[in-house]
C-alpha cells in the first residue's frame, strides 16, 4: 500500500514514465507513392515503373512518396506549393515526403510531413537533393536524367532515413530514467528528515519553570523555503512551418 506521504513521488514516477510513453507511434503498412509529372517528363513507362519503385520504397520507410514535375512555381513559392502539393495528396499532417522538381526557376524543394519530420533531419533533406537534383537534373544541354534522380530519390529516402527509437528502447529508457528520478527525489527527501531529533514541548515547559530560563525575545523566523519555477517556451530548432494550407511541415531547398 503506498502510504500518502510518498504518493506525491509514486504520481512524478508515473508521469515521467507516460511522458517518454507519449511519442511511441504505431502504423499500419497502408503507405502510397504517386508521381505528378505536370511537365511530360518521363514515358508512360517510365512513370509507371518508378511509381511502383517508389510504392515498395514507401512500404520500407512507412511514408507516403510522391514527386511532382512542374513549372507552375518559382523559386518564392516552391516551399508553400510543395507542402500544400502535399496535404492535397495524403491529407494535412500526414506522414509523407514530397519531392517537388521545379522546371520554371531550377529550385527544386522536399517537404516533410508528421513522422516523415523526424525521419529526414535538415542536413538528410540536404544530402538527398545534392545527390538527386546536383547529380541528374544538372546539364547545359537539357539532357536531364528524370528516370535517374527519381530512382535515386526512392533509395535515399530508405537509406538515409532516421528511425526513431523503438517501443523496446523507449520502455527501457524510460523506466532507468524514473528509477533515476526516484531515487534523486528518495535521497533529497532523507538528507532533510533523517537527522531530525523528535522533541516535544514539555522538554521547553520543565526547563522553563524549574531552570531559570526566561524568554525575552519572539521572532518567526522561516526554516524552509520554496521556489518554484515554469519553463518558458522556446524555438525547439527542427525548422517546421506551417503551411497556407494549415500543415506542419519541414524541408529544404537546392538551385540547380
Amino acid at each position: 500500500m503506498i502510504k500518502y506521504r510518498n504518493f506525491p513521488l509514486f504520481i512524478l514516477t508515473i508521469m515521467l514514465f507516460l511522458s517518454f510513453m507519449s511519442d511511441i507511434s504505431v502504423s499500419a503498412n497502408g503507405y502510397s507513392a504517386i508521381i505528378c509529372d505536370d511537365y511530360n517528363a518521363l514515358t508512360d513507362e517510365q512513370e509507371t515503373e518508378l511509381t511502383q519503385y517508389l510504392y515498395n520504397k514507401s512500404q520500407e520507410a512507412n511514408v507516403n512518396i510522391a514527386v511532382v514535375i512542374t513549372d507552375a512555381t518559382n523559386k518564392y513559392g516552391a516551399m508553400d506549393y510543395a507542402d500544400v502539393y502535399e496535404e492535397n495528396l495524403f491529407g494535412i499532417d500526414s506522414n509523407s515526403i514530397l519531392y517537388l522538381i521545379n522546371m520554371n526557376d531550377d529550385y527544386d524543394w522536399i517537404s516533410c510531413s508528421g513522422t516523415a519530420i523526424d525521419y529526414y533531419p535538415q542536413h538528410t533533406i540536404d544530402y538527398i537533393l545534392q545527390n538527386t537534383s546536383g547529380v541528374y537534373l544538372i546539364s547545359q544541354n537539357d539532357n536531364m536524367d528524370f528516370y535517374g534522380a527519381i530512382h535515386s530519390y526512392g533509395d535515399l529516402v530508405v537509406s538515409q532515413q532516421t528511425l526513431p527509437m523503438s517501443i523496446f528502447t523507449k520502455i527501457g529508457v524510460s523506466f532507468f530514467v524514473s528509477l533515476i528520478v526516484s531515487l534523486i527525489v528518495c535521497c533529497i527527501i532523507a538528507s532533510r528528515y533523517k537527522f531530525h531529533k523528535h522533541t516535544n514541548a514539555n522538554i521547553y515547559t520543565e526547563r522553563a519553570n524549574g531552570g531559570g530560563v526566561t524568554f525575552t525575545k519572539r521572532r518567526d523566523t522561516f526554516i524552509r523555503t520554496y521556489t518554484t519555477k515554469t519553463a518558458r517556451s522556446e524555438n525547439s530548432g527542427t525548422h517546421t512551418h506551417t503551411s497556407s494550407g494549415g500543415g506542419t511541415h519541414s524541408g529544404g531547398g537546392f538551385q540547380r
